[in-house]
Parts: structure tokens; sequence; C-alpha cells
């Protein structure tokens, strides 16, 4: 990892911090290394690894997904409360939180 040192402090060469990653599989907006993380071989924001239903973040390996919505809705992860839920339930749920059909599926 390359720094610079100031004062005793380490900094991050913006150069690093500022690689793009892709686009978010959530909100489809531009991921770049310093806020992504990977889930499920998905690049997202580490802000939007959160219930798509109650909005609770989650923890890597304490989540479900659903495949069926992957498609309409990009990457949907469920936390234990809402992983059960038919795919109807789920879908329902996302439109009350907001959550849009990806451009390519309206």
């Amino acid at each position: 990892m390359s720094g610079k040192v100031c004062k005793g402090v380490i900094t991050m060469d913006p150069i690093f911090i500022n690689v793009k990653l892709g686009k978010c599989d959530v909100c489809n907006k531009s991921v770049y290394k310093v806020d992504g993380i990977q889930v499920d071989y998905r690049i997202i924001h580490e802000h939007c690894f959160k219930c798509a239903c109650c909005s609770q973040s989650l923890q890597k390996g304490d989540i479900s997904r659903d495949n069926l919505l992957q498609n309409e809705y990009g990457l949907s992860c469920f936390c234990r409360d809402h992983m059960l839920l038919s795919t109807s339930e789920k879908t329902e749920q996302l439109v009350k939180m907001g959550r849009k059909k990806r451009k390519n599926h309206q």
C-alpha cells in the first residue's frame, strides 16, 4: 500500500482511493475501491449492503439473496427476519422502500 507520512500520520495516495471498481449492483452508481465490497462475486457500496426490506445493515455470511429478483432489481439481500418471505412479498416490500426496477426491465 502506497502512502505518504506526514507528522506520523499515514495518508492514502488519491490514486489508490479513486480506483473505480465498476457499478454497484444495488444502486447502479460507480463504486470506488475506498467504499466498495464484494458480495457473492458482485461489487457494491458498503452502505448499500443492507436488507432490501427494512434497510438493516448486514454482515457477510448472515444474509439471504433472492435470485428471482436479481434481474429486475439488482442484488437484493435480506436479513434473517425477511429472508423467508415469498418473492412476491419481497417485491411488494421493495416497491414500498422505493426501489425501482432496472431500466431494461420497466
